[in-house]
Protein backbone atom coordinates (compact mmCIF):
# COMPACT_ATOMS: atom_id res chain seq x y z
CA UNK A 1 0.00 0.00 0.00
CA UNK A 2 1.48 3.42 -0.87
CA UNK A 3 1.37 6.73 0.83
CA UNK A 4 -1.38 8.91 -0.54
CA UNK A 5 1.01 11.60 -1.28
CA UNK A 6 3.71 9.80 -3.27
CA UNK A 7 4.73 11.16 -6.43
CA UNK A 8 6.19 8.64 -8.99
CA UNK A 9 9.98 8.45 -9.83
CA UNK A 10 10.87 9.46 -13.30
CA UNK A 11 11.31 6.16 -14.66
CA UNK A 12 7.64 5.08 -13.78
CA UNK A 13 6.37 8.36 -15.44
CA UNK A 14 8.71 7.56 -18.73
CA UNK A 15 7.36 4.08 -18.74
CA UNK A 16 4.02 5.23 -18.64
CA UNK A 17 4.14 7.53 -21.59
CA UNK A 18 6.62 5.44 -23.98
CA UNK A 19 5.88 2.06 -23.20
CA UNK A 20 9.02 -0.54 -21.32
CA UNK A 21 11.56 0.53 -23.92
CA UNK A 22 13.11 3.87 -23.67
CA UNK A 23 16.58 5.76 -23.71
CA UNK A 24 17.47 8.62 -22.36
CA UNK A 25 19.64 11.09 -23.95
CA UNK A 26 21.29 14.30 -21.93
CA UNK A 27 23.03 17.42 -23.35
CA UNK A 28 25.57 19.60 -21.31
CA UNK A 29 26.07 22.79 -22.48
CA UNK A 30 27.57 25.94 -21.07
CA UNK A 31 25.61 28.61 -19.59
CA UNK A 32 27.15 31.58 -21.39
CA UNK A 33 26.24 29.96 -24.59
CA UNK A 34 22.36 29.54 -24.29
CA UNK A 35 21.99 33.08 -22.31
CA UNK A 36 22.06 36.39 -24.49
CA UNK A 37 24.51 39.51 -23.90
CA UNK A 38 22.05 41.25 -22.13
CA UNK A 39 21.77 38.20 -19.02
CA UNK A 40 26.05 38.28 -18.72
CA UNK A 41 25.42 40.13 -15.38
CA UNK A 42 23.25 37.27 -14.24
CA UNK A 43 26.04 35.28 -15.02
CA UNK A 44 28.14 37.21 -12.72
CA UNK A 45 25.64 37.39 -9.81
CA UNK A 46 25.83 33.24 -10.05
CA UNK A 47 28.87 33.09 -10.06
CA UNK A 48 29.04 35.65 -7.44
CA UNK A 49 26.40 33.78 -5.32
CA UNK A 50 27.87 30.52 -6.04
CA UNK A 51 31.52 31.81 -4.23
CA UNK A 52 29.47 32.96 -1.23
CA UNK A 53 27.65 29.45 -1.14
CA UNK A 54 31.30 27.83 -1.08
CA UNK A 55 32.43 30.21 1.61
CA UNK A 56 29.74 29.59 4.05
CA UNK A 57 29.46 26.19 3.56
CA UNK A 58 33.09 26.06 4.36
CA UNK A 59 33.26 28.46 7.35
CA UNK A 60 30.23 26.18 8.44
CA UNK A 61 32.44 22.82 8.42
CA UNK A 62 35.64 24.37 10.28
CA UNK A 63 32.44 25.91 12.87
CA UNK A 64 31.82 22.25 13.66
CA UNK A 65 35.10 20.72 13.27
CA UNK A 66 36.43 23.17 15.95
CA UNK A 67 33.06 22.79 17.70
CA UNK A 68 33.96 18.70 18.04
CA UNK A 69 37.61 19.26 18.89
CA UNK A 70 36.62 21.56 21.59
CA UNK A 71 33.90 19.55 23.39
CA UNK A 72 35.78 16.50 23.16
CA UNK A 73 37.82 17.24 26.40
CA UNK A 74 34.97 18.96 27.83
CA UNK A 75 32.45 16.99 30.35
CA UNK A 76 29.86 19.18 29.81
CA UNK A 77 25.94 17.87 30.07
CA UNK A 78 24.99 20.13 27.90
CA UNK A 79 26.02 20.82 24.57
CA UNK A 80 24.16 23.83 24.54
CA UNK A 81 26.29 24.80 27.24
CA UNK A 82 29.68 23.98 26.22
CA UNK A 83 28.56 25.90 22.73
CA UNK A 84 27.65 29.01 24.95
CA UNK A 85 30.50 28.83 26.65
CA UNK A 86 32.95 28.55 23.55
CA UNK A 87 31.33 31.61 22.29
CA UNK A 88 31.90 33.43 25.29
CA UNK A 89 35.51 32.71 25.18
CA UNK A 90 35.73 33.76 21.57
CA UNK A 91 34.05 37.20 22.23
CA UNK A 92 37.42 38.60 23.35
CA UNK A 93 39.00 37.98 19.68
CA UNK A 94 39.41 41.21 17.61
CA UNK A 95 37.01 41.29 14.91
CA UNK A 96 38.64 40.69 11.19
CA UNK A 97 37.15 41.94 8.18
CA UNK A 98 37.24 39.49 4.76
CA UNK A 99 37.75 41.33 1.06
CA UNK A 100 36.91 44.50 2.60
CA UNK A 101 33.35 44.49 3.08
CA UNK A 102 32.12 41.93 4.71
CA UNK A 103 32.23 42.30 8.54
CA UNK A 104 32.66 38.89 10.33
CA UNK A 105 31.95 37.65 13.75
CA UNK A 106 34.76 37.14 16.47
CA UNK A 107 34.40 33.76 16.88
CA UNK A 108 37.80 31.61 16.57
CA UNK A 109 36.42 29.53 13.59
CA UNK A 110 36.40 33.00 11.51
CA UNK A 111 39.92 33.74 11.60
CA UNK A 112 41.66 31.79 8.72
Amino acid sequence: MQCPNSKPTKDAIIKAAYGGEYEVYARKVYLKSILREEHAPLIQRIATLSDFIRDVTFRAQLFVNYLSVENKERKSSSSRKATIDIIKDNQKLPQKKLRGDVLLHRHRHYNL
